[in-house]
């Protein structure tokens, strides 16, 4: 078999028509697999979280908001306490009494432990501690599998 170095001219118009052709076919398939993905993966026993920080305006008291977004009921085995900077959330605190169950849209505050300092150690929008919430936080609960998602928006109260 030999290969020619000149082959037949291919117009401008046709190598755009195939490249745009097969942009749109890959583009159709990762919609598809998306989709399909989504579903497998995201079932209706999922059990969702919104943590939220909540700042008192006018003094240094600081906590985390962990909000149920999930339709139902969610029973709370277990939660990773998360160290910072200047002290730690200490999740495992929810779970002292045993699990602890948050009907569907409550929600329950652990408050920030300041430890070794007497300094105001973040300010109303740092978002230095829900990076490391979102990083760290992990959340079991009594179904197989539970998503966590954290806001950046401090809540102000």
């Amino acid at each position: 078999m030999t290969i020619s170095k000149h082959s037949a001219p291919i117009s401008r118009r046709t190598a755009l028509k195939g490249i745009g052709a097969g942009i749109a076919s890959a583009a159709l398939a990762r919609t598809a697999n998306a989709g399909i993905s989504s579903t497998t993966s995201y079932t209706a026993n999922t059990d969702t979280f919104r943590v939220q920080l909540a700042h008192r305006w006018g003094n240094d008291s600081l906590a985390a908001v962990i909000k149920n977004t999930s339709p139902h009921a969610v029973t709370i085995t277990n939660a990773t306490p998360v160290a910072a900077d200047y002290g730690r959330f200490n999740f495992s605190k929810l779970n002292h009494r045993g699990p602890l169950t948050l009907a569907a849209g409550e929600e329950v505050h652990v408050p920030f432990e300041v430890m070794g300092t007497s300094v105001k150690p973040y300010g109303h929008f740092d978002n230095r501690l829900q990076k490391k919430l979102n990083e760290a936080l992990v959340i079991s609960t009594k179904n197989a599998s539970s998503k966590v998602t954290t806001t950046l928006n401090p809540r102000i109260v």
